[in-house]
């Protein structure tokens, strides 16, 4: 488990500090209908203290040019129903795990600030990536571009969980295990790929604590 200080504000506060994080967060992306969709979903739960997800990644035809990525989440109430969900195809360098931290990312953008986060995923690799940092209270920008693959979202996941104040929590969900809702939100990656609705397209990847980004025109890089 994931945990960070607690702040003390009046709810007020806390609802105007959401909403400019949020406001700011939403600014990184393409407008488009899949940013309105999670901007709508963003809005649903901002009055939540805790939520509960299940995420999943999705890549078909890799190493083609015909190489899909999908992603997406799904949030379950406390109830056990699925209240909201979102999928989406997302763009450069396709990997399975790129996908899996993206939805992720996609969660943690739709939860308020100050919010328990559970996340449940089969994505082991993804929650080592996160937890690996938090365990390192000198991890530095240096130590970013150290990881073989996806710095920029990585630094995306953590830097948001610092700015909204989150404590998140995982749990490793065996895939394929007839689980009910991983296998939900496994197949609505899937059906994705066949989508003709616009990819959700970052156009800003990184943080303020990052200033440069190695770049491929025009695309930053995603490996070292």
């Amino acid at each position: 488990m994931i945990n960070l200080p607690t702040i003390r504000n009046t709810r007020t506060n806390i609802i105007c500090k959401s909403y400019n994080i949020d406001k700011q967060l939403l600014q990184h992306f393409e407008f488009n209908s899949k940013l309105e969709a999670l901007h709508i979903i963003q809005q649903h739960l901002k009055e939540e203290d805790t939520l509960s997800f299940y995420t999943d990644g999705s890549l078909i035809n890799a190493n083609t040019q015909a190489a899909s990525m999908t992603t997406g989440f799904i949030r379950v109430s406390n109830t056990n129903n699925i209240t909201h969900s979102f999928t989406t195809t997302i763009e450069n360098w396709p990997s399975s795990l790129r996908a899996e931290l993206f939805a992720i990312l996609l969660s943690l953008i739709v939860s308020p600030y100050g919010c328990r986060v559970n996340i449940n995923t089969d994505s082991q690799n993804s929650i080592n990536i996160i937890q690996r940092i938090y365990n390192n209270p000198i991890f530095s920008i240096r130590n970013y571009f150290r990881f073989p693959n996806n710095n920029i979202v990585i630094n995306n996941i953590v830097s948001i969980i610092k700015a909204k104040n989150l404590t998140l929590r995982f749990n490793k969900v065996k895939a394929h295990n007839n689980n009910y809702f991983n296998e939900r939100i496994n197949q609505k990656c899937k059906i994705v790929h066949y989508d003709s609705t616009p990819a959700l397209m970052l156009k800003q990847q990184y943080f303020d604590n990052i200033q440069f980004i190695p770049q491929w025109v025009p695309y930053p890089l995603n490996e070292n």
